[in-house]
């Protein structure tokens, strides 16, 4: 294979797909030509399952049940069209993102993702990419990698924004060494606060508004949506009178209500060793993709800031939501873990480490960015 990709990321995990999850049938992709045809001859009630996709640049995409539920082909979680599927569903979990250069990323917020050779059926992540490109042939990855290139060609003119890859991913990791330490988090952000109870509160004002608002998006589709242990799917929202309640998401895109909890019972907690060591390991993952680097390009075009400033902003604001999120979905305790409530007080264990990252993975890949989710 003459294209050669980034793809540090994928070496020794592999796909070993757990049965009736389908996580990966809530985000239903936008159609490559050819693809259409295969779809109607494999399902022959495909015409309402069709049509514009929400943002209306293309015409041919998958809808979701309900306008807000899972794939229009997932039926008891099982696809109708699983022979004839779309290539992007072929590669999931691997992201390909094209800016100066091709990146392949692993989703982690798939329950699928293992270890090389942990199975007879686990299939490593390179093979999945490869198999697409022969599919696909190499020519559709490099038309779009041709075009994202300029852009990021045009923003190395802008001298007082540009910085290069290596210096923002250092920028970013100051916040990710913090990870646990809200002291250090305040101070990576030019904070000084010494109490370490008192900057964690400070984390969260300073915070607040970009945690809170990936949970008050007014249209259901466009929130974060948890993964659970027992293959439910979770979303959580912000409501009025101040409290975040959940809700079973179901296939047909119905909702089915929860519990809720004040949004002030949400505190930033100390984390255990493992629990600091796994968030940060993860963040250092994250902070290294070309993807992160994209969104730091494109949010520095729009805002007008160095590109440096915006990377340590940007990853302390990831670093206190992710640290938010395991904490939040503790206090949602039954949930989270169905086998195993998890104590409400004390540091939190690796098991929320786990679950914060699965939860929040899905939503970095996804940030508008400088470049292309192809």
């Amino acid at each position: 294979m003459a294209l050669r990709p980034e793809a540090s990321e994928l070496s020794g995990m592999a796909l070993d797909c757990p049965g009736a999850c389908a996580y990966c049938c809530l985000c239903p992709p936008g159609l490559l030509d050819g693809e259409v045809d295969g779809i109607v001859n494999a399902c022959k009630d495909s015409a309402s399952a069709l049509g514009k996709d929400r943002m209306g640049d293309s015409e041919h995409a998958v809808q979701v049940q309900g306008g807000r539920g899972a794939c229009a082909f997932l039926a008891d979680r099982r696809c109708k069209v699983y022979e004839a599927r779309p290539h992007f569903c072929r590669q999931y979990p691997v992201m390909v993102y094209a800016g100066w250069r091709l990146q392949l990323s692993a989703i982690r917020s798939c329950r699928g993702l293992v270890k090389a050779g942990a199975s007879k059926k686990a299939r490593p992540l390179m093979d999945l990419f490869r198999g697409e490109v022969e599919a696909k042939g190499e020519e559709y990855y490099a038309e779009t990698l041709e075009e994202t290139r300029s852009c990021f060609e045009e923003i190395k003119d802008s001298k007082e924004l540009y910085a290069p890859p290596a210096e923002v991913r250092k920028a970013a990791m100051r916040a990710a060494n913090a990870m646990g330490d809200a002291r250090a988090l305040c101070k990576a952000v030019g904070e000084d606060v010494h109490d370490e109870g008192k900057a964690r509160t400070a984390i969260l004002e300073m915070f607040w508004d970009d945690i809170e608002s990936a949970f008050t998006c007014p249209e259901v589709i466009d929130l974060p949506v948890y993964n659970r242990p027992d293959r439910n799917w979770e979303i959580f929202r912000v409501v009025g009178g101040g409290e975040m309640s959940a809700y079973k998401l179901m296939e047909d895109g119905n909702l089915v209500y929860e519990l809720s909890k004040p949004a002030v019972e949400l505190k930033l907690r100390p984390l255990d060793a493992e629990a600091e060591n796994h968030l940060k390991e993860y963040l250092r993952i994250a902070f290294a993709r070309d993807v992160f680097y994209g969104r730091v390009a494109r949010e520095a075009i729009i805002a007008e800031i160095p590109m440096k400033e915006l990377a340590a902003e940007v990853s302390a604001s990831i670093t206190a939501d992710l640290w938010w999120r395991a904490c939040m979905l503790t206090t949602f305790g039954a949930m989270t873990h169905p086998d195993k409530r998890t104590p409400l007080t004390g540091p939190l264990g690796i098991m929320s480490a786990k679950e914060a990252v699965i939860f929040m993975d899905a939503d970095l890949l996804d940030a508008l960015a400088l470049g292309a989710i192809i």
